[in-house]
């Protein structure tokens, strides 16, 4: 079946791979968001006023690196049980996922993106629901009495990618969240857990 102009599920003439007809179907009548990476680069992103932090120094090659150019689904803004463990066991997780989302919606597999990816995610989530997707309102302190817990401040979330970033002190990965109305890139330990730290798996188009 065509749409577009190309095969649906397959690479088109203007380079973004796109759901096949029944993937998107089943995740339209899940209600989960279809937005569209375009393979645009954190420079691309800066020059288009898209507020982005770096918080780890000496990553300039990260600037260039394109975003995927492909629709993606999302679930989750962070995957279940994913936070406060190392990334090994996160894509042990996102595997598991995956392979559940596989027996509903065969086209279709999950993944960790890179971190431009997240990063125009993030801008793409805000234009369309108005809202940060990696940011949350929290209580403060769930286990105070009733009156306390309505205090609520605002909370950042990261969500670990599949970047690697430069380090003397070992394997890191790009982890990306939004805080004080900027998208923000910064640095974690591969294997070093964090209580802020999930993962949000990309649903995309299988291939092969």
């Amino acid at each position: 079946m065509r749409s577009e102009g190309g095969i649906e599920g397959q690479e088109i003439p203007n380079g973004i791979t796109r759901f096949s007809p029944e993937a998107r179907k089943a995740i339209e009548e899940s209600s989960w968001p279809i937005l569209t990476l375009t393979g645009r680069s954190i420079r691309d992103l800066r020059q288009s006023d898209i507020r982005i932090v770096p918080e780890w120094p000496d990553q300039n090659y990260l600037e260039t690196l394109p975003s995927r150019k492909s629709e993606v689904a999302i679930q989750w803004r962070s995957l279940e049980n994913s936070f406060n463990k190392p990334m090994s066991q996160q894509q042990k997780l996102v595997e598991r996922y995956s392979a559940r989302l596989s027996e509903k919606i065969p086209d279709a597999e999950a993944i960790i993106g890179e971190a431009p990816d997240y990063l125009e995610l993030g801008s793409l989530y805000i234009q369309r629901f108005g809202v940060p997707l990696f940011e949350y309102k929290t209580t403060l302190i769930p286990a105070f009495p009733n009156f306390l817990s309505r205090l609520r401040y605002k909370t950042h979330m990261y969500t670990r990618t599949a970047t690697p970033v430069n380090s003397p002190r070992g394997s890191f990965v790009a982890v990306v969240s939004y805080f004080n109305e900027a998208h923000r890139l910064d640095g974690w330990p591969k294997e070093q857990d964090l209580h802020i730290c999930g993962v949000t798996p990309l649903i995309v188009p299988r291939q092969g």
